[in-house]
């Protein structure tokens, strides 16, 4: 008998080990570019032509692009399995009407780095280095704390967003690792839900668009993940 309830406790804790690993459904995942990247090269100078004496009253209107962010949009295919990463038991096909999520970081184990919590405008700012009064700042970009995440391992409620413009159809959220900190953009992640019908910024159909912050300088490496179903 008691070798029987001994059985019984390992059987329990087997269990808990693979409810555990449950949890863990987001994912690497890998982008695949189908056309180069755009980009605005700025809109041609204005002129008026004037002569000595003479006093213009007139308005200017501008447009500059930002130095702060750059955009992902696309779609999503994907495969549901049971295996080890070198075979698989059993395996099927994931549709993007079953819902997901698509999450960006600049952090290659972000998923392995900690709890996912809730975020803020003024934590990429801190993170990235901007200062917060400028207008394309992460604080007025993100200056929404009403979006909730539903991954696998539970809501997050209450974390940054934005929404996105143009014929856009997203709201992207901004979640941590749970580790807030200067300087340390790897920490941060920004995430938005799967849609079957979505459209990104210029109306082409897509699952997915996502709007992250860059370095100012230099260019910026972001980790493609995502939770399927």
């Amino acid at each position: 008998m008691a070798n029987l309830r001994y059985k019984n406790v390992l059987l329990a804790i087997g269990l808990l080990v693979m409810a555990a690993g449950a949890v863990l459904a987001i994912s690497g995942a890998t982008p695949t570019p189908v056309g180069p990247p755009t980009r605005w090269a700025g809109n041609a100078a204005g002129n008026i032509t004037t002569q000595a004496g003479n006093i213009t009253a007139l308005n200017i209107s501008g447009v500059v692009l930002t130095t702060k962010w750059a955009d992902f949009f696309g779609n999503v295919t994907g495969t549901i399995v049971l295996g080890n990463g070198l075979a698989n038991i059993y395996s099927w096909s994931y549709t993007t009407t079953t819902a997901g999520r698509v999450c960006l970081a600049t952090n290659s184990s972000w998923i392995a780095s900690g709890v996912p919590s809730a975020a803020t405008g003024a934590n990429i700012d801190s993170a990235w280095g901007f200062p917060p009064g400028d207008a394309d700042s992460g604080t007025l970009t993100y200056s929404s704390n009403s979006c909730n995440l539903n991954l696998s391992g539970g809501t997050i409620s209450g974390t940054g967003n934005v929404t996105l413009k143009g014929s856009s159809t997203f709201n992207d959220c901004v979640i941590s690792n749970g580790v807030i900190s200067t300087g340390a953009t790897g920490n941060l992640a920004f995430c938005t839900n799967i849609n079957s019908t979505g459209e990104s910024y210029n109306g082409v159909p897509s699952n997915f668009e996502v709007m992250v912050p860059v370095n100012q300088t230099s260019t910026t490496a972001y980790y493609f993940y995502a939770e399927l179903g």
